[in-house]
C-alpha cells in the first residue's frame, strides 16, 4: 500500500514539474516573445534559403535567392490573388496576419504550432506580370529549431493548392 501511494506521489510531482516546464517554456515564447516585424521580409529579396527550416516559392527570374520552387502563374490581377491568399492564410489553424497588409500587396503571417505554439512566418508578395496575370513569392520559416520536418513544405504546398482552387486553377 505504501508502495502505491509513494507511486502516486511521485507522478503528482513528475507532473507538477511537467507544468512547470511547459511554464517556463510558454513565458519565454509570449512574455518575452519576439518581434513579427523582424520576420516580416520581402520573399524576392532573401539572400539564400535554408532547406533545414525554411521553402521559398518565387519566380526565379525576379527572385535572388533560388527558390525551391518556381512560382506558380495565375491569371487574375494582383489585387485578386493578394485577397485570395489572405483568405486561404486566415482559413488556416492557428493563423494570423502578423505584419504587412493585403492592401500593400505584400504580408506576413504567423501560423503556430497546435500544441506548444511554436511561431513559423510566413511571408507573402504578390507581383503582377506584363501580360496581366499575376505570381506570388512566398517565404516560409520556422523561428525555432535546427528542423522543421518538412512543415514549411508541406504549408506552403497546401496554401497553393487552396489558393488554385479558390481561383479555379489547378497547381
Amino acid at each position: 500500500m505504501k508502495l502505491r501511494v509513494f507511486l502516486v506521489q511521485a507522478g503528482g510531482v513528475l507532473i507538477v514539474l511537467a507544468l512547470f516546464a511547459y511554464g517556463l517554456l510558454a513565458a519565454q515564447l509570449f512574455l518575452i516573445g519576439e518581434n513579427p516585424i523582424d520576420y516580416h521580409v520581402d520573399p524576392l529579396t532573401v539572400a539564400s534559403v535554408d532547406p533545414s527550416n525554411q521553402y521559398l516559392v518565387a519566380p526565379a527570374a525576379m527572385s535572388l535567392a533560388a527558390p525551391s520552387v518556381e512560382s506558380p502563374k495565375f491569371h487574375v490581377s494582383p489585387r485578386e490573388l493578394m485577397q485570395a491568399v489572405d483568405r486561404v492564410a486566415r482559413r488556416q489553424p492557428r493563423t494570423k496576419l502578423a505584419a504587412g497588409s493585403p492592401s500593400e500587396l505584400w504580408a506576413t503571417y504567423v501560423q503556430r504550432t497546435k500544441y506548444l505554439r511554436f511561431p513559423d512566418y510566413v511571408s507573402v508578395e504578390v507581383v503582377g506580370l506584363p501580360d496581366g496575370a499575376s505570381t506570388v513569392a512566398i517565404f516560409s520559416q520556422s523561428v525555432y529549431g535546427e528542423s522543421d520536418l518538412g512543415v514549411n513544405k508541406a504549408r506552403i504546398d497546401r496554401w497553393l493548392q487552396q489558393l488554385g482552387e479558390a481561383l479555379g486553377q489547378s497547381q
